[in-house]
């Protein structure tokens, strides 16, 4: 009887090149540019960023009037804004390796949902804090929008190379941070519906439906297939 040669190692089966794995998060196949154009998962990403982003920058750039409409009598904090923009830039950059390490462990997708909805009820939830005055519930409010609008700018490039590959990700990810030019416009719009009402509630409530939706995109926005797929 011939036994087997112990360093014999058993080579793998053939593989069809640009062909994914069944349960493979992320493409083999690096897409062109001009072919993410092509393909209406590019423009659910780009949804998802616009939705993602203008949530997180209706808060940032009001940040400081809040906390001195929220403080009231409390000087300390309107004298030292300065601690809320660190507190601030502090949870954004927290964010980033943060929600990039459990989108690792849960996934894209659970990772832009539990980030979405938490900023979501947080926005719902901002006039009530606002009428209450309550420094402290602001500052965890702020905090978890700044949190996850670091998270963004993790989970959105991540995204672009799952769905299309790391070959050509500056330029398609370029492509899908347009969003987050469009993104701006929320806080632009937020100041005309405050000279309106004489409040931000309106704008909140707006831009608490805009990230739900993003976050309902993200969860029906699969990976597109590749034609050498």
């Amino acid at each position: 009887m011939k036994w087997p040669d112990p360093g014999y190692v058993t080579p793998p089966a053939p593989v069809k090149v640009g062909a994914a794995p069944a349960k493979a998060v992320g493409t083999i196949v690096d897409w062109a540019p001009s072919e993410i154009l092509k393909v209406p998962q590019f423009f659910g990403l780009l949804f998802m960023c616009i939705g993602s982003s203008q949530a997180g920058l209706l808060i940032i750039a009001n940040a400081s009037p809040l906390l001195a409409k929220t403080a009231g009598e409390l000087e300390f904090f309107i004298r030292n804004s300065w601690i809320l923009a660190s507190f601030g830039g502090l949870m954004n950059a927290v964010g980033r390796p943060g929600t990039g390490f459990y989108s690792d462990k849960i996934g894209r997708r659970n990772a832009f949902a539990l980030n979405g909805f938490a900023v979501t009820l947080i926005l719902f939830l901002m006039p009530l804090i606002l009428k209450a005055e309550s420094v402290f519930w602001l500052f965890v409010a702020l905090g978890i929008a700044f949190f996850q609008y670091g998270g963004t700018l993790a989970l959105m490039p991540a995204y672009t190379a799952d769905f299309f590959g790391p070959k050509n990700l500056g330029m398609n990810y370029g492509l899908v941070y347009i969003g987050w030019g469009i993104a701006f416009l929320m806080p632009f719009f937020a100041g005309y519906i405050k000279d309106w009402t004489g409040v931000y509630d309106m704008a909140f409530y707006l831009s608490g439906v805009i990230l739900l939706l993003a976050v309902i995109v993200s969860w029906v926005n699969k990976r597109p297939m590749h034609v050498t797929e």
